[in-house]
């Protein structure tokens, strides 16, 4: 379903030819400081992701599904 869908998704981008790694983790990196907007935006985007991750695996029946979002 939706989640194998997801994993696939980014399976398929994390072997293309010249993947340099999650843009989010590297922008964090270069930006370190936790005031600085792309830091913040960083921050945002992963909530927003685990989030997104927990709802489909309690949808799929994954439960405890919040444990398996992480």
């Amino acid at each position: 379903g939706r989640v194998r869908a997801v994993a696939g998704s980014i399976a398929e981008g994390v072997r293309a030819p010249g993947f340099r790694g999650c843009a989010f983790l590297n922008a964090a990196t270069e930006y370190p400081d936790p005031v600085h907007p792309i830091h913040r935006a960083v921050v945002a985007h992963r909530k927003w992701f685990a989030e997104t991750v927990t709802e489909l695996l309690a949808e799929a029946g994954c439960l405890p599904a919040g444990e398996a979002g992480r």
